[in-house]
């Protein structure tokens, strides 16, 4: 008798492939880097763009890039 593999949902597969590339990218940051990625002190300007309309977000950036 076989073992049955768990069924993932689109979602939760989805989320694990996220998941995944976020994982990855951090890893390739600190390797090649030295640095962590989530440092907000790397950044000019950090914007957490799901909490805010895309029109506020577009003049952020605006704003910002005309001040340099």
């Amino acid at each position: 008798m076989g073992r049955s593999t768990p069924t993932r949902t689109p979602d939760r597969e989805a989320e694990r492939m996220l998941d995944d590339n976020d994982r990855a990218r951090t890893a390739y940051g600190k390797h090649f880097y030295g640095a962590d990625p989530a440092d907000p002190r790397l950044y000019h300007l950090v914007i957490d763009s799901t909490r805010l309309p895309v029109p506020a977000t577009v003049e952020l950036i605006v704003v910002a890039a005309r001040a340099f």
